[in-house]
């Protein structure tokens, strides 16, 4: 059992401030838009909520919102707030929130520290105590991003396995939720956007968090679909590799007819050089031969 006051330490350091992480979770704003749009009552659950960065934009929009963390000290900052917490193990609480009660369950960066039994009762459940038309949303670390899936995701000593995005889309829509996502997160600046290097970054700085969103089926047309929110705000955030990597094959690839090319263009001024100095005089070749070499800067 790692050290609670350790664990503290660690995530203030390498998670980030509270402001910091409170401006990253802005990013999810449109999901609540729709929510509070659709009619839907207020009322939310997030797990492993530590500081409240969460718990403070929803209550900062109305919602009774409540947070949920087994980690008394990474709760203090948030009681220290005064925002609505509850020291629990997450499985422990969900179970005893009633059927179709909550409009939206939260998880930021807790599946990864989940054995894999627990995992899928929590997102079992999420989806019995949301009501129709609820969703739920649960961020990770992205294992597509190559320096997140070799490195940075052994950084805390809590987590247990990175989890694929297919993987965590499968257990939502085996959990029963049929509108699922899986959502590109807190991708930063790139130094170069083109050429090689560009594509080079763009591959190993894909998004380095992911999130899987997802809704309750719902019959009722005024409650906003999940998919037309996914595809209008997170269209371009795939969390996968292969799109950044093709791109990045065809650049080399190009690269390569490029050299090939031009390989091809000098062996052919290569032999029309050969047959200029065959056909003039060698005081008149030597001149142009001198030209030609100024002209290349040799």
């Amino acid at each position: 059992m790692i050290d609670q006051r350790f664990y503290f330490e660690f995530e203030q350091k390498y998670r980030g401030t509270r402001a910091e992480v409170g401006k990253r979770l802005l990013g999810y704003s449109a999901l609540l838009d729709a929510l509070e749009a659709s009619g839907l009552s207020k009322v939310s659950v997030d797990y492993g909520c530590g500081r409240g960065e969460w718990l403070e934009i929803l209550s900062s929009r109305g919602w009774n919102a409540t947070g949920v963390d087994s980690n008394i000290e990474m709760l203090r900052p948030a009681e220290l707030d005064g925002l609505k917490i509850v020291v629990s193990d997450a499985v422990a609480h969900i179970k005893s929130v009633p059927d179709a009660s909550l409009s939206l369950v939260t998880g930021f960066h807790i599946v990864e520290h989940l054995p894999t039994e627990v995992l899928h009762e929590l997102v079992a459940e999420s989806f019995r105590v949301l009501a129709p038309g609820g969703m739920i949303i649960l961020e990770t670390p992205n294992p597509e991003n190559l320096l997140v899936g070799s490195n940075r995701f052994y950084m805390d000593p809590t987590h247990i396995n990175p989890l694929p995005p297919n993987y965590l889309k499968f257990i939502a829509e085996f959990s029963g939720f049929s509108d699922v996502h899986a959502i590109g997160i807190n991708q930063p600046s790139l130094r170069f956007k083109s050429g090689i290097a560009g594509a080079l970054l763009e591959l190993t700085e894909l998004f380095p968090d992911y999130s899987v969103v997802a809704q309750k089926e719902c019959d009722d047309s005024s409650i906003a679909r999940l998919s037309d929110v996914v595809e209008r705000e997170f269209n371009d955030n795939s969390p996968y590799t292969y799109l950044p990597l093709d791109r990045l094959i065809d650049r080399m690839h190009a690269l390569e007819n490029n050299i090939e090319e031009t390989r091809s263009a000098l062996a052919t001024l290569q032999d029309e050089l050969v047959n200029v100095r065959r056909n003039l005089p060698k005081e008149i070749f030597r001149r142009n031969v001198r030209k030609f070499k100024a002209l290349l800067g040799l």
